[in-house]
């Protein structure tokens, strides 16, 4: 958990309604009864304290219990014993859960300037992202274990789930108007289905309140790149059991990455919306609806690094050709990139929660259909000439159904059981264009030296071959399933579930090879009227290939078992035992029709095909105390882990491209420990380590991209890397956030609170290429400003990575086709984001 604040001249609490929030992952009307009633711990009690500071006020307590600890004037939290989660899908204390469970609220989400999902690695150790900014394929890992595939049929290892309903793949969307997020780490297979094999990503949002009327607003204003976040939201009282809460939020930026030959700057930008009503007709049923809308959009997000020109006889840098005299830098942020690049993608949502009571037991239902768009283009030789494009189109939609009943609590048995059902389709086309470029080095006779980069003579996108393929994919899975904890003693509790899983995947493909062209150039000088109609067109198109299809159906059971101790009632242990499950994977393999192509050397024409990768099973073992300290202001959970994941799904580059595959095991174990609360008056600490080895087996082939002493070269060689650390995976890392706040007067209060995240090197791509990694390295965030101790405003300064560390989203190298098109160039690919260089702005928030 991370703490949130406290104000002991402020403290109260707004009238509770019968129930909790439909959908809460957070009930802390225990903790607020206390925070109320009872003076403070002696070690937090302060007339001035208000720690962690710039959190606009959520909708009061227990309107929806799940803002009650969110760290701002309306709802506090001083013993952390109280603190109540629902990660087994039902309320306890967060120390009594025998999980490894991270918790970030409001408050910390605005003191570190946390506004999407892919940034909560900067407040949770065990998360990294893999993958560029903006780009719904990109990867959260937890624990090291994430899913490196592209198919459209592969879900994520680690689960992401809003207000209740399952998603899926955690999108790269912004967080706004959010309660707090609870990060579980391990196999949360039982509770939370097949793609929760390396953990969950629960957020819950702000509930209605219907006691008040609210208008709430936060802005962040970047002094670069025309950043801003916009987030507002507005609390409607309809009844005395009814209420309205609808959230807009919008960020934007433009101007990280130039490209040369297109003369166009990045931009990124997201718009959202989310609407959500709850009525509670009666202290046993309520209702809860929620719509949610939002689109995304990027450009040049990822762009290539020259480091091969330099002058053979000074070897001094010389300008890249075609790049308007751009020198090779990792800290340029020029794209020379010729083809267009960008990703625009939408999501839409609605979901309905119906929770009724009877005789203390309660019934849950929460009906959902979603819908994703995606629509992207990229550049995938980096290259002032036209080579290699490729686009991927996708309309994914998906229905579920969850209907579970929960016992009562405080029983000798308590229980969770329930079904879950859910059904997607997934219609794909994929498109990928072999330039005019290209097929000029292959005419030459010089294959695969480029008259374009080595002579400067460009086709362009005059002349190219266009290779549309065209395939749909389903997905339905069902399955039952039921956790119990025995009390045995006051103090022993023995735990165990299970989850029977049905999946069928499925898949339908066809290829074909066209010729597009653009004659405008031409047309342009004899016939300029004409010019306009005939800039892009496709001359020929002819099928490769009969329908290809392929299914799979596979059965499972997952399971979990364990115990827990009370050492003292401010002690516990756990030790528990988990196997999970991620579904099976049906793959498009696109056809390659040029030979002499590939991302590592030679390769031959190959048609289209549908391949199928295994399910893959991993067996966790974990084992915890969670204490609380400073009579209960303060705690320190510490747990170790350790699991193989047998038939693991991922992806290797060889001389053919990107094959998915299983590997056979794969092992993570480590430590983590997490420490959070009060420190003394006015200070709050966050932090937390994680030690991690998640290697690759030995005798685990991948191509060789960088000639070294496992790698004779780079022409279709392969080297083991078995004993490496999986990508995106520090084997150390930890994170720590003091905040400190101080009452100026009855109306200001002044607070400053810094971050500090620290990684060993991290690697992107399963190899021993060098130019791939990060380095050991530390970001460090600050903030320091003024607020209204009730929370009515506040402004604040931030600044991001102020010491500038190198500090990429993510690199690729070599970077696809760019060293195979133009030999002696080496390429890396790199994605950037604000917090890839210093960055500063100020932050302004407002309520009444």
């Amino acid at each position: 958990m991370r703490a949130g604040s406290e104000s002991a001249r402020t403290r109260r609490v707004t009238p509770a309604l019968p129930v909790c929030g439909l959908t809460a992952l957070l009930c802390l009307w225990p903790a607020l009864r206390v925070a109320a009633d009872e003076p403070p711990p002696a070690d937090t009690a302060q007339s001035s304290s208000t720690p962690v500071a710039a959190a606009p006020a959520p909708a009061p307590a227990d309107a929806a219990s799940d803002n009650a600890s969110s760290g701002s004037g309306a709802s506090k939290v001083t013993k952390i014993d109280e603190i109540v989660v629902t990660a087994q899908k039902r309320k306890e204390k967060l120390q009594d859960v025998p999980l490894a469970v991270t918790v970030v609220n409001q408050a910390q989400l605005r003191a570190q300037n946390i506004t999407q999902v892919s940034e909560l690695s900067r407040a949770v150790p065990a998360i990294e992202t893999n993958g560029e900014p903006g780009n719904p394929d990109t990867r959260i890992s937890i624990r090291g274990i994430s899913t490196n595939s592209f198919s459209v049929t592969a879900e994520q290892a680690v689960s992401y789930v809003a207000d209740g309903v399952v998603l899926g793949k955690a999108p790269a969307v912004n967080l706004f108007d959010v309660s707090r997020i609870e990060v579980l780490r391990g196999p949360q297979g039982t509770l939370f289905g097949k793609n929760a094999s390396a953990g969950v990503i629960s957020v819950t949002t702000n509930a209605p309140d219907p006691s008040r009327f609210e208008v709430m607003g936060h802005a962040d204003l970047g002094f670069e790149y025309g950043h801003r976040l916009l987030q507002a939201a507005v609390n409607l009282p309809i009844s005395s059991d009814a209420a309205l809460r609808i959230s807009v939020g919008q960020s934007y930026e433009k101007g990280l990455i130039h490209n040369v030959p297109r003369n166009e700057d990045s931009t990124a930008w997201v718009n959202g919306a989310r609407a959500r009503f709850l009525w509670e007709p009666t202290p046993e049923l309520s209702f809860n609806l929620i719509g949610d809308y939002e689109k995304s959009s990027t450009t040049q997000q990822l762009y290539i690094l020259f480091s091969r020109y330099n002058d053979a006889s000074t070897g001094q840098p010389v300008p890249i050709p075609g790049c308007g005299g751009t020198i090779a830098s990792y800290d340029a942020r020029t794209a020379c990139g010729a083809d267009p690049t960008y990703n625009k993608s939408g999501a839409w949502g609605l979901s309905a929660q119906i929770d009724y009571k009877f005789e203390d037991f309660t019934v849950t239902s929460i009906t959902a259909g979603r819908r994703y768009t995606q629509n992207g283009v990229i550049d995938v030789d980096g290259l002032p000439g036209n080579y290699f494009g490729n686009g991927n189109t996708f309309d994914n939609k998906v229905i579920s159904q969850e209907l579970r009943i929960a016992s009562p609590t405080g029983q000798q048995l308590e229980y969770v059981a329930g079904f879950f059902y859910s059904k997607s389709n997934v219609p794909n086309f994929l498109s990928q264009t072999i330039g005019g470029d290209t097929l000029a080095s292959l005419l030459s006779g010089f294959v695969p030296i480029s008259p374009c980069t080595g002579l400067g003579i460009c086709l362009k996108d005059t002349l190219a071959l266009y290779q549309p393929n065209e395939y749909v994919a389903s997905l339905k899975s069902a399955a039952l399933f039921g956790q119990a904890t025995l009390r045995v003693t006051d103090k022993w509790r023995w735990i165990a579930g299970v989850r029977a899983t049905r999946d069928d995947v499925g898949m339908s493909s066809t290829s074909y090879l066209g010729v597009s062209a653009n004659l405008a150039p031409i047309l342009g000088l004899v016939a300029p009227p004409l010019a306009s109609l005939f800039n892009s067109a496709t001359l020929a198109s002819v099928p490769l290939n009969e329908p290809l299809n392929g299914a799979d159906a596979v059965k499972n059971i997952s399971w979990r078992g364990g115990m827990q101790y009370d050492v003292t009632r401010h002690m516990m242990v756990y030790a528990t035992a988990s196997r999970g499950y991620k579904g099976p994977q049906i793959v498009f393999n696109p056809p390659n029709v040029v030979p002499g192509i590939s991302t590592s050397g030679v390769s031959l024409p190959t048609p289209a095909s549908i391949s199928l990768v295994k399910p893959e099973y991993p067996m966790d073992y974990e084992a915890g105390v969670k204490t609380t300290l400073l009579r209960g202001a303060f705690a320190a959970n510490f747990n170790l882990f350790h699991t193989t994941i047998k038939d693991f799904q991922s992806s290797v580059f060889t001389a053919n491209g990107s094959i998915p595959n299983n590997i056979p095991h794969v092992l993570t174990e480590g430590a983590e420990l997490d420490l959070f609360g009060f420190l003394a008056p006015g200070l709050i600490l966050n932090g937390g380590f994680i030690y991690n080895r998640v290697t690759y087996p030995h005798g685990y082939l991948t191509g060789c991209s960088q000639v070294g002493p496992n790698c004779p070269n780079t022409t279709g060689a392969l080297e083991d890397v078995g004993g490496t650390q999986l990508i995106a995976a520090p084997k150390f890392k930890f994170t720590l956030t003091p905040t400190y706040q101080r009452d100026l007067n009855q109306y200001m209060s002044a607070f400053i609170s810094t971050d500090v995240v620290y990684k060993t090197d991290i690697r992107y791509e399963a190899s021993t290429d060098t130019r791939d990694h990060t380095g050991n390295h530390a970001i460090v965030g600050m903030r320091i400003g003024l607020r209204d101790p009730d929370d009515k405003w506040g402004i604040s300064f931030f600044g991001r990575n102020i010491f500038n560390a190198y500090n990429p989203a993510f690199l690729f190298s070599p970077y696809l086709f760019a060293s195979a098109t133009s030999p002696g160039i080496d390429t890396v690919g790199q994605a950037v984001s604000t917090e890839s260089y210093r960055f500063f702005g100020v932050s302004l928030d407002g309520r009444f």
